[in-house]
C-alpha cells in the first residue's frame, strides 16, 4: 500500500518503538499524529520532530479516545492508518499475593483491551478511507511466554489472535490489517532487560518496507527464525525464552 499522503495516527508514539515508527511514517512522506497519556513526554517528542501533532490521550479511556477521534477529524483532517503501539511492560512477579492485583488489569487494558477497542472506535472512520489499514504491535512472546513476564505475554498473544481474525474479518473490505510481531527493542520499556536488543530505527525500517509491500505479518529482527524455531521445536522456543 502507499504510504505517502496517508495520515497516520501512532498511540503511544512519543517514545522508543511508536516514536521511530512515527519518524519513519514521517520521512516515507504520511502526515502523523501521536498519543500519549503524559504531555510534558509528547511536548519532548514534539521538539525532536516538530511536524508532529500529538494528543494527550489515555488509551484505556473510552471517552477520551472518542474525543480524540472527533479532535483527528475536525483538526488533522481524520487519520488513514492506526498504528495501535501502547503498551506497558512489567518485569515482576504480578501473581505474587505481595503484589497489588490492579497491576494486572492495568497491563491487560492498556495492552490488550485498548487497542481492540480503538480499532472497533476507528472502523466506522477508517471504512470511509480508500486505502486504509489497522497496524498492531506484538511480540515474539506471543508465540511463547516468558515466565518473568507472564502477563504481557499473555496481553501480547491476545492481540495477535486478535489480529487474524480482524485481518478475516474485514476481508474485502478495502482495511489492511498488519502485525508487526517485534523482537526485543532497545527502548525505555525494556531498560530492565539484559539482552541484546534491537534497533528501533532498523525495526520502523523493516515495517515501512513491508507495509509498502502488503506484507501483513511483519516478523522483525531475530523473530524470522524464532518464529520458525517455535513451528519446528516449540518446546526449545519456550526455553529460549525464559532467559528474557
Amino acid at each position: 500500500m502507499r504510504i505517502d499522503g496517508k495520515s497516520v495516527l501512532v498511540t503511544g508514539g512519543a517514545t522508543g518503538i511508536g516514536f521511530a515508527l512515527a519518524k519513519a511514517f514521517y520521512q516515507k512522506g504520511g502526515r502523523v499524529a501521536i498519543c500519549g497519556r503524559r504531555e510534558n513526554v509528547l511536548e519532548d517528542a514534539k521538539k525532536k520532530m516538530p511536524p508532529l501533532r500529538t494528543f494527550t490521550c489515555d488509551v484505556t479511556n473510552t471517552a477520551a479516545c472518542r474525543a480524540m477521534l472527533q479532535e483527528l477529524e475536525e483538526r488533522f483532517g481524520g487519520i488513514d492508518i492506526l498504528v495501535n503501539n501502547a503498551s506497558i511492560f512489567q518485569l515482576a512477579e504480578q501473581l505474587d499475593e505481595a503484589e497489588d492485583p490492579s497491576t494486572v488489569a492495568t497491563e491487560i487494558g492498556i495492552n490488550l483491551l485498548a487497542p481492540m477497542q480503538l480499532t472497533q472506535l476507528f472502523l466506522p472512520h477508517l471504512r470511509s478511507r480508500p486505502g486504509a489499514a489497522v497496524i498492531n504491535v506484538t511480540s515474539s512472546l506471543a508465540l511463547a511466554p516468558a515466565a518473568a513476564a507472564n502477563i504481557y505475554c499473555a496481553t501480547k498473544a491476545g492481540l495477535h489472535s486478535f489480529t487474524i481474525g480482524l485481518r478475516d474479518q474485514l476481508s474485502g473490505s478495502g482495511i489492511k490489517v498488519f502485525e508487526l510481531m517485534a523482537p526485543l527493542t532497545d527502548t525505555p520499556m525494556s531498560e530492565g532487560v539484559p539482552q541484546k536488543k534491537y534497533s528501533p530505527r532498523k525495526l520502523a525500517q523493516e515495517t515501512i518496507h513491508a507495509v509498502s509491500n502488503d506484507r501483513y505479518e511483519i516478523r522483525a529482527g531475530r523473530v524470522k527464525a524464532f518464529y520458525w524455531l517455535h513451528r519446528v521445536t516449540p518446546g526449545l522456543a519456550s526455553r529460549i525464552v525464559q532467559y528474557v
